[in-house]
């Protein structure tokens, strides 16, 4: 949670035959679209939250955990204030990251 009320990502094991682990996560504008058309073996559109953006991530089929890192970080600056997202650019930029 990144204020009262609004996550940024939620950790899921879906209830379902398949049972697949995923990641809900806020996601840019877009971002959405262009990843589960590009790869639907990987993301996918949530139900609930999916009508406004938010990107699936399966986590249960060898993902790539440096996107996975960069997806949760967009997620976070998609729902935080502007301060904690200058927090987060200081942060990275004094640890040597892009």
């Amino acid at each position: 949670m990144v204020r009262a009320r609004q996550e940024a990502v939620r950790d899921l094991r879906q209830p379902s035959p398949r049972c697949r682990v995923a990641l809900w996560c806020a996601a840019p504008d877009g971002a959405q679209e262009e990843l589960v058309l590009a790869e639907p073996e990987q993301f996918f559109r949530p139900p609930y939250v999916g009508g406004r953006g938010w990107l699936g991530v399966y986590l249960d089929r060898d993902p790539r955990w440096d996107e996975v890192a960069d997806i949760v970080v967009d997620a976070y600056r998609e729902v935080a204030p502007k301060r904690l997202i200058a927090e987060l650019d200081e942060q990275r930029d004094g640890n040597g990251h892009e």
